[in-house]
């Protein structure tokens, strides 16, 4: 395909500008929806998410140019990554310190993979049968988190009407990624927050929470303390690290796919490093890390602009309203359903990327029963556990609570031991 725009030629600032918005709205629905869900979990207030959304927009935007000049330097944009999502959700009850210092040193382990060279000998782990695993575990695992938000949205008119809403919202999605032109489609989900919730305000007797908010401060207070070293935290963590190497080389190789990049020496170590250094970033400002979206290639498709240097002025957006808490607090008012629904479209669009990886890789080979186990009997173990209630899942002891009780990690310990242990292929004898 031919792009008006290559990855390293400067667009006038006609072109760049509405680019960089759009970009920028995918970053804030995503950063948006990923902290709504983090305070259902960690039952924070409306000040404490205000700052949090402050902090992840200014480290999302430092990123983005780290990125751009340093790291793989390709047209991807940055985002909250739903495996170390699913870290934070499943070490409930540890504090800040625990959670986020685990995260930093899981980000500074993945700096030091790819710095190092054990890049190489990781990645032979990750065969296409565990990536489809990892890929479908992130969606399914994260399911008891999401469902809640569905059922409790602040209003009396009870839970089956808003589950029937967020249905709704979620076949609208659909429809508009059907229907919709161009436009519509690379600012689908802008098109969801702020018409989704006015016309939930008006169906619902909708009161959401008064917002207070710590202004400027907001991006220096509310930093954890107290960082100590709890194993199972760290465990967990450093598994689903592992997951966000995956997604970030997967990403990073299907962007350079999209825009036939061939040179693509050093992208992947610089990438990942970059991403860690974000990460690590991340973990001592207390706020989720994230990763480069794969979500990228749908919008240099639509507009034919493959140019990085169209993140730039996203970056800057996403600067600037992380400085401006008053919109913030007003961007807090979305109703939790239609987070919910927003996420589940992501999810599924994981789902979508994990049986493409499975059959890409299948494709014209006779289906092998063992396959099936090994990418099955993982996901099925890790949901079933992510479904324990909360109540039993306390009752592990808190050493290993972080890593049985976490059906993402459990899944992908039992696809590397079906992988590389009892189904392991044995090397045919040389002759």
């Amino acid at each position: 395909m031919k792009f008006l725009y290559g990855p390293d030629e400067r667009p006038p600032l006609s072109v760049a500008l509405p680019a960089g918005i759009q970009w920028a709205v995918i970053s804030v629905a995503y950063i948006l929806s990923f902290a709504m869900l983090i305070e259902n979990i960690q039952g924070g207030n409306g000040a404490v998410t205000v700052a949090f959304i402050q902090k992840v927009l200014l480290i999302t935007a430092a990123a983005l140019v780290l990125q751009i000049f340093a790291g793989h330097r390709l047209p991807l944009v940055f985002g909250p990554s739903a495996a170390l999502l699913i870290g934070i959700s499943s070490s409930t009850g540890f504090t800040g310190g625990v959670i986020y210092g685990s995260m930093a040193v899981a980000a500074a382990a993945g700096v030091l993979i790819a710095s190092t060279g054990l890049l190489a000998y990781i990645s032979r782990l990750f065969t296409y049968r565990v990536i489809t695993v990892v890929l479908l575990l992130i969606s399914f695992t994260l399911i008891p988190v999401i469902t809640p938000m569905f059922i409790s949205s602040g209003v009396s008119s009870g839970s089956l009407y808003t589950l029937i809403f967020g249905l709704a919202v979620l076949a609208g999605m659909y429809l508009a990624q059907r229907f919709g032109g161009r436009i519509i489609r690379a600012t689908l989900f802008l098109w969801v927050l702020i018409p989704g919730t006015l016309i939930y305000s008006l169906i619902f007797a909708y009161n959401p929470t008064e917002i207070t908010y710590y202004g400027l401060s907001g991006i220096t207070t509310g930093f954890p303390t107290g960082f100590t070293v709890e194993p199972g935290v760290l465990i967990s963590f450093l598994i689903c690290y592992l997951a966000v190497i995956v997604n970030d080389i997967g990403s990073i190789r299907s962007i350079a796919e999209v825009i036939e990049e061939r040179s693509m020496q050093g992208r992947y170590k610089r990438g990942i490093i970059a991403t860690g250094i974000a990460n690590i970033a991340s973990g001592l400002f207390g706020v989720i890390g994230g990763v480069n979206y794969s979500i990228s290639a749908g919008m240099i498709l639509e507009t034919r602009c493959a140019s990085k240097w169209t993140l730039v002025p996203a970056a800057i957006i996403m600067a600037a309203i992380a400085f401006l808490p008053d919109l913030v607090a007003l961007m807090t008012l979305v109703p939790s359903v239609i987070i919910g629904a927003v996420l589940i479209y992501v999810l599924a669009a994981q789902f979508s990327a994990a049986l493409y990886v499975f059959f890409k890789e299948t494709a014209g080979r006779e289906f092998e029963y063992e396959s099936g186990i090994i990418v099955g009997l993982p996901v099925i173990i890790g949901t079933m556990i992510s479904f324990i209630p909360s109540e039993i899942a306390e009752a592990f002891p808190p050493l290993v609570r972080p890593v049985i009780a976490n059906g993402f990690v459990m899944g992908v310990i039992v696809v590397m031991l079906l992988e590389h242990v009892i189904f392991r292929k044995k090397k045919e004898p040389v002759s």
